[in-house]
């Protein structure tokens, strides 16, 4: 990266909060506090969308991908394994990761990963063997483990007590029932005309692009809730000696 470089990448980070900015303001100001966070939650759909379609093109054409490079069966049940592996202790971990970062940090983490893995797999020609795919495997803890479960446990945070199944089943239908319905679907057309490699650097571009509409959604949710601190919600009262407590 030249020296002028993060300068003209960070600038649409900028764009991206300004941009957030006045219609969240608008929207609090119109409807309350509570239906920002509601369309937020709205709004964070499609990157489940995204995580989604990252993982119908690598479920569905993954291992088509790896026998067009002369892929044996047997690395094909050893990077199930390690599928395995690392999706296990990434559930068993679910609470511990989520106390360290916020659900849309997460789900930035999540699609970066899925463009990286998805990259990994367009540059196996590179690599001059397909089992140099066991290492890209790794991944799948933090796309499809630290995924699913923060997209499900996400959902049901966001939503109203009454409409916490519902709002639920929407991300698990958007995540892996459209999603990756459209990675399976789409995945065979570019298959077909791109061939394997071009197919998954495809994919990296849609996911990585994706990723930075990402990080505008998260940019929205600060305004958010920089708004309900200091929104009508606090209580003013008295405390010792004269002064004033907030709470």
């Amino acid at each position: 990266m030249q020296a002028g470089d993060y300068g003209k990448q960070r600038v649409w980070a900028s764009i991206g909060w300004g941009a957030a900015s006045l219609p969240a303001g608008w929207l609090i100001s119109q409807a309350g506090i509570a239906s920002g966070f509601l369309v937020y939650g709205l709004a964070s759909i499609p990157l489940c969308l995204l995580m989604g379609f990252g993982l119908g093109v690598m479920g569905t054409y993954e291992f088509l991908w790896l026998k067009q490079l002369g892929a044996p069966e047997t690395l094909m049940g050893m990077a199930l394994l390690f599928n395995v592996c690392t999706e296990v202790p990434a559930f068993q971990m679910q609470g511990a990761i989520m106390a360290r970062m916020s659900p849309p940090a997460l789900l930035s983490v999540v699609l970066g990963a899925t463009a990286l893995r998805l990259a990994a797999y367009a540059a196996l020609p590179a690599a001059g063997s397909p089992w140099a795919v066991l290492p890209v495997e790794l991944l799948h803890g933090i796309t499809f483990g630290v995924g699913f479960s923060t997209a499900t446990v996400y959902g049901s945070r966001l939503a109203p007590p009454q409409l916490a199944a519902t709002f639920q089943g929407l991300w698990q239908a958007t995540y892996a029932g459209i999603g990756a319905g459209a990675g399976g679907l789409l995945g065979g057309l570019l298959m077909e005309r791109c061939g394997g490699q071009g197919l998954f650097a495809a994919a990296a571009a849609i996911v990585a692009a994706g990723g930075l509409a990402g990080v505008c959604v998260e940019r929205a949710a600060d305004v958010l809730q920089a708004g309900r601190a200091s929104g009508p919600g606090q209580v003013m009262k008295r405390g010792v000696k004269g002064g004033v407590k907030v709470e």
